[in-house]
């Protein structure tokens, strides 16, 4: 698709619904992209009316829906449509939407079971048909890059936390950390901005810290992603976010732990190596995770990176 904007800055519209599309909102807007937001628009179930008034099911905008995007819907344009915490069923509403404002990519972050798109492969074939590319990263803040420049572009500012760690030289005592990428719900500012003064050797206590503050919802920015044990999606963020500081003050992280360890052991399966991991406490020398989740993202990216190779027999070997 020809890039249309290019040489101009990217707009970017929100298709949202509740608190937790109103903090990415006000986020992003409050933390560097806000002169590029182009518009917003909360959608709800009861927003989609039939001709008689009466609210919509599931099934008549499977059938046909371009009839049943709201009539107060904003005319707008934009090059990246964000949907954020909308119902699984209106799902079916976002190629239409999407054509509409003119994006050329859509990311479509899943941080709650209800929010899973009832017609996923429908909606991404429907997309790619069009030349629109769509992403459904799992939570938000796993993404760190993107086949897209659109969303490569947002990613410069929110997705995956990115951190650098200033130390005092003799002590390691934290005196800052600069925020180069936060998580597009603003927790890893929020949680960075209460680290001056903790001891970035104590790898124990500043693992406990993210973690306990990911879901303090006292604090301002706190995650709102699922904490469920059978659907991990907050505690997964905690560890994104933990490995983030880790490799901000320079210590070993989960992948580091990965490779150590097939370093030692050589060709692993990988369940005996998520054994190995998941759980592993903090150490000068080693760093796991608490979700499975995190250490299957971790392999994929690794065997992205060619740095392991995963058999057909399911183990896993350094290259």
């Amino acid at each position: 698709m020809p890039d249309a904007h290019a040489g101009k800055e990217m707009r970017i519209f929100f298709l949202y619904s509740g608190p937790f599309g109103e903090q990415i909102i006000n986020t992003v807007s409050l933390g560097g992209l806000g002169d590029q937001v182009s518009g917003a628009y909360e959608l709800r179930p009861e927003h989609i009316l039939v001709p008689g008034g009466d609210t919509e099911g599931s099934e008549s905008l499977f059938e046909n829906p371009e009839r049943y995007i709201p009539t107060d819907f904003p005319v707008a344009q934009a090059d990246l449509l964000i949907i954020l915490g909308i119902h699984g069923r209106l799902s079916d509403l976002v190629p239409c939407i999407a054509r509409r404002l003119g994006v050329r990519s859509v990311l479509y972050p899943i941080d709650d079971r209800d929010t899973i798109p009832e017609a996923k492969k429908t909606i991404s074939d429907e997309l790619t048909e069009f030349g629109i590319y769509i992403e459904f990263p799992e939570p938000f803040c796993s993404l760190q890059r993107s086949g897209d420049p659109c969303i490569n572009e947002f990613l410069k500012f929110f997705g995956r936390p990115l951190l650098k760690v200033i130390t005092d030289p003799g002590s390691g005592i934290i005196h800052h950390i600069e925020v180069i990428r936060d998580t597009p719900c603003g927790s890893a500012s929020c949680i960075a901005g209460k680290l001056a003064g903790a001891d970035s050797g104590d790898l124990d206590t500043l693992s406990r810290f993210c973690y306990d503050e990911q879901h303090n919802d006292e604090a301002d920015n706190y995650c709102l992603a699922e904490m469920d044990p059978r659907y991990p999606l907050m505690q997964e963020a905690g560890d994104l976010l933990k490995d983030a500081l880790f490799e901000g003050c320079g210590h070993p992280a989960t992948k580091d732990t990965i490779l150590s360890v097939l370093r030692q052991s050589g060709e692993t399966g990988v369940e005996d190596l998520a054994m190995q991991v998941v759980g592993l406490p903090c150490s000068m020398t080693a760093s796991g995770c608490i979700t499975r989740r995190a250490f299957d993202l971790y392999l994929r990216e690794l065997k992205e990176e060619h740095r392991i190779v995963i058999t057909s027999s399911s183990t896993v070997m350094l290259i």
